[in-house]
């Protein structure tokens, strides 16, 4: 618990060590935004349905597509159709990011390696803290990338829904 790559919670008796987040971390020095923390939050709850095959619902307040509410409402039929949907989205993902800036992303949300852990692995000769803080950037570069994505695929689907709806 005493690793560098651990931080204090709380404050007074209810202060305790938890394993750093990194999308936590980055968030709380301002190198991301709120939209870059949900981007992330989607991605990995997209990619828990795809490769686990669960589904953890959102709270009505935070909830913002009808497919999260429909989630719970599916035969085993359906169910892997909407898996299979969100293993697409997750392709689409890593095609638009590229293969370093996706394995970045598994890095950090799936496998859930701090800063410290990431940065032998990707800049090996150099001194912990630059390679730490190098680290940071990229991951922030990668969160923002994701965050791009969600919105251009968000506007190309309002577009194709308003342009079905001048057809109509």
């Amino acid at each position: 618990m005493a690793k560098w790559d651990y931080e204090t919670v709380g404050t007074g008796k209810k202060a305790r060590r938890t394993k750093a987040n990194v999308v936590h971390t980055l968030h709380l020095a301002g190198d991301i935004t709120g939209d870059d923390v949900a981007s992330a939050k989607r991605w990995r709850r997209e990619y828990d349905l795809a490769r686990f095959g669960y589904f953890e619902a959102l709270p009505p307040s935070e909830r913002r597509q009808v497919e999260q509410e429909e989630a719970l409402q599916h035969d085993a039929v359906s169910w892997l159709i909407f898996r299979g949907r969100a293993s697409t989205h997750l392709r689409e993902v890593a095609n638009a990011l590229g293969a370093c800036s996706y394995l970045t992303l598994h890095r950090m949300l799936v496998q859930e390696l701090s800063l410290a852990a990431m940065a032998p692995i990707f800049y090996p000769g150099v001194s912990a803290s630059q390679a730490s803080h190098r680290v940071a950037g990229r991951c922030a570069m990668v969160l923002q990338q994701l965050t791009e994505f969600y919105d251009r695929r968000r506007k190309a689907k309002s577009a194709c829904t308003s342009a079905m709806d001048v057809v109509q």
